[in-house]
């Protein structure tokens, strides 16, 4: 009578892992396909917008590793003069009127261009490295135990 028994169990608990496996297979597959669903809005929905702008497309031509390192500070600075005149003349000067606002700030005079004004000069300050301002990061380093 044991057997009967511990035979109706095993069937049971089989048929019972063959339900789990079946739900969690439906279960990823309905996942699989809402996430596909929302995919194909999202894909759907970026294409229905505004063409792109002249600030999207427009890539400058930044210097290489091999370059950066043939150059010197001068050479850097030189080349970023040539970039920022490259965007004046490729994106800032093709500005259609209705781009022209002062909150654009690829417009010649932004808004939120506020370099120059109320602005402080850093002056160098010679500092002592290895000097401790204070023992707060000390404390800190001792009491989360970083010796």
């Amino acid at each position: 009578m044991a057997d009967a028994a511990d035979v109706d169990i095993k069937i049971e608990s089989r048929t019972m892992y063959a339900k789990i496996i079946k739900a969690t297979k439906w279960t990823s597959i309905l996942l699989v396909v809402v996430a596909l669903v929302l995919l194909s809005i999202r894909i759907y929905d970026s294409q229905r917008g505004p063409p792109l702008a002249a600030w999207h497309t427009h890539v400058p031509q930044e210097l290489s590793v091999a370059q950066l390192d043939a150059s010197d500070w001068n050479g850097y600075l030189d080349h970023e003069r040539k970039i920022f005149e490259d965007l004046r003349t490729a994106v800032t000067q093709r500005l259609g009127a209705d781009e022209r606002l002062p909150l654009n700030r690829y417009f010649a005079a932004p808004l939120m261009n506020t370099t120059g004004t109320n602005t402080m000069q850093m002056h160098s300050v010679e500092t002592n490295a290895g000097t401790a301002i204070c023992d707060a990061p000390s404390r800190i380093a001792w009491t989360s135990r970083l010796r």
